[in-house]
């Protein structure tokens, strides 16, 4: 959790709230959560979904079931023919 003090009378300055904001985010990197742990707090796990895949601009929708997390960070949708789709950006509309 991010904690930074207050001045007396007021909130943190700027820089004390980046200071404490880069010390966490150092920490998290320094030793990141397993993927288990991200998944179990995933809303729509399991769940049927919509999902723009990558550029916009392209206009290629997904649809199918989030099965998880891969161990490199993508996430994983399995479409209604059965096939695993590793999908590293894009837009999810929940179903």
């Amino acid at each position: 959790m991010l904690r930074v003090g207050r001045r007396r009378g007021g909130c943190p300055s700027a820089e004390e709230v980046l200071r404490g904001f880069l010390e966490e985010l150092g920490r998290a990197l320094a030793d990141p959560p397993p993927i288990g742990e991200i998944e179990r707090r995933i809303c729509g796990l399991g769940q049927e979904m919509s999902l723009l895949a990558g550029d916009p601009a392209r206009n290629e929708t997904l649809t199918g079931v989030m099965e998880g997390l891969g161990n490199d960070g993508a996430f994983l949708l399995r479409d209604r023919a059965g096939r695993l789709h590793r999908i590293y950006s894009g837009e999810i509309n929940l179903n």
